[in-house]
């Protein structure tokens, strides 16, 4: 199914559909992206972590970007699980994005400050 920008925004009260939404392959990139952001909006992280550990592989950077800036907002003031963070160092290093380099580092940095 295709959303609207709008639908998606809607989507944040139906969690399960949204990341059956950002986990779909085919999905348009900008919405991708989007959806991304908005599961940063989602309070039970159980439900979103395997999406996370799996948009931030994305070979999308607009999307991996979306997924940062949703861990960015869910995990504010704490720390995200340790394979995450893992994943942000390899990205820090290795990111084709230099953008999503220091996006990568500056995440890392904040996350940890609050261990």
């Amino acid at each position: 199914m295709s959303y609207s920008q709008h639908q998606l925004k809607e989507l944040v009260n139906n969690p399960r559909e949204l990341i059956r939404f950002v986990t779909s392959p085919n999905a348009d990139t900008h919405l991708l992206a989007l959806g991304a952001e908005l599961l940063g909006e989602v309070p039970d992280e159980n439900i979103t972590l395997p999406a996370f550990r799996q948009l931030l592989k994305h070979s999308h950077a607009l999307v991996r970007e979306g997924c940062m800036t949703a861990l960015s907002s869910c995990y504010l003031g704490r720390c995200p699980p340790a394979d995450i963070l893992d994943k942000l160092r390899t990205m820090k290093k290795t990111d084709p994005s230099p953008d999503l380099k220091e996006y990568a580092g500056s995440l890392l940095k904040d996350f940890e400050a609050v261990k």
